[in-house]
Formats: C-alpha cells, structure tokens, sequence
C-alpha cells in the first residue's frame, strides 16, 4: 500500500506531461491501453494491488468465526483513524500541499488522490465495515433480500455501475441532494436486477466468469 503510492509518483516525476486522470478509452495505442492500466491511468494497478490481493485474503478466512469478525473492526477501525489522525498532524507540522502531483501529497489523505495514507485509510474503512456487516445475526429476514441479493452480484453491480456512471452521470449531479437521488436510484435499480436475475440463474453473469468450468467425466 505504501510502495504502490510511492512509484507512481516516482514514475509521475518523470513522466514530461504529467498524467492524464481521463478514462482509458478503446481507441487509445495498445501500448497506452497497458501503461494506463498499470500506473498513468485514473485508478492504476500499481496503486489497487495492495486492497485487491488483501480482499481476496479476508475472502480465505473464516467469516463465519466471531472471532475474526471482531479483528476486523478493531483492526479496520483502528487503520482508518490513524491514516487520518496522521495525515491532520502531518499537515499540521509541514502545511498543506500546493502541488497535486510532488512529494508534498505524501501528507494527505484526500480521496482519490493515490496516496498511501487515503488508500490505508480507506481500505480500513472497508475492512471496518465488513467487520460490522458480519456481527449482524442473520442476513436472511425478507426485507434484506434486495441488499443480500446484490451482495451476491457485487462484481456485476460494480461493473454496471461504471457503466451507468459514465454513459448517464457524467459529468456529474450538481449538489448534495441530486448525487444522493442518483445514488438511490442507482442503488435500487441494481438491487431489482440482482433479485430478477437470481430467480432464474445461480450467479451473476460476471461471478460466473469466475468459476472455472467443470471438467467432463472420463467414460
């Protein structure tokens, strides 16, 4: 989480333009599809690795156990404050930075700003919440059945909304009221889908990439 944050500023100083934060679009050089991907675009691997592989770490443990449920909010909780306790005593101590893309931003804790504090920060943030949503007795009462069903498609809902953000949000709502209506409605249309979809199939059309096929038997 620390190393990822580091190179891409590395990489950005001596990048001659500065990196571009547009979305990675079809019709770009393969080549600039890639560096992208990696390090130059909006959400670059580099910077992702680090919550990628750790989810799919907390995905191997036993959720089911109390004991585990309760590590994560410590541990969750305990994360998200320190990466914000020490970005406001940073700042404090060295100022506020002026630069979007120099070392100064090593101190903030900004959203989407790549750094390690946001990322650590944020990412405990998660962990924290996960923690709590299994403390919960059961998942099973009815009217949760919209919320567990997109649980159930969180990889196809994610990707959808993407899609939905970019091709009708974008550039954006104007004002607290109009992005907490588009997020409801976004929220609730994914939600009907997710209950449609699983009353015909298992899983949803992108978790099902993820299986690998089921060998066929010997005769």
């Amino acid at each position: 989480m620390a190393l990822g944050p580091l190179a891409w500023i590395v990489i950005h100083d001596d990048h001659p333009t500065g990196f571009k934060r547009e979305p990675i679009t079809a019709d770009q050089p393969a080549l600039e599809i890639v560096a992208d991907i990696l390090v130059t675009g909006p959400y670059p691997v580099a910077v992702w690795a680090a919550p990628f592989l750790l989810g799919m770490w907390l995905g191997r443990l036993n959720l089911r156990d109390p004991r585990v449920s309760l590590r994560l909010i410590v541990w969750g909780g305990l994360t998200a404050v320190s990466a914000r306790a020490a970005s406001a005593l940073l700042i404090r101590a060295l100022g506020e930075p002026s630069s979007h893309n120099d070392w100064q931003r090593l101190v903030s804790d900004v959203a989407h700003s790549e750094m390690p504090l946001w990322v650590i920060g944020g990412t405990g943030s998660a962990v924290f919440v996960l923690g709590l949503c299994l403390r919960v007795p059961t998942w099973n009462r009815p009217w949760l059945s919209p919320l567990t069903s997109l649980g159930r498609l969180a990889l196809t809902a994610y990707a959808a909304h993407l899609v939905v953000l970019a091709l009708l949000v974008r550039p954006g709502p104007e004002g607290l009221a109009a992005g907490a209506a588009a997020t409801a409605l976004l929220c609730g249309a994914l939600m009907l889908f997710a209950v449609i979809w699983l009353r015909v199939m298992q899983r949803g059309p992108l978790e099902a990439l993820l299986r690998l096929p089921r060998q066929a038997k010997a005769p």
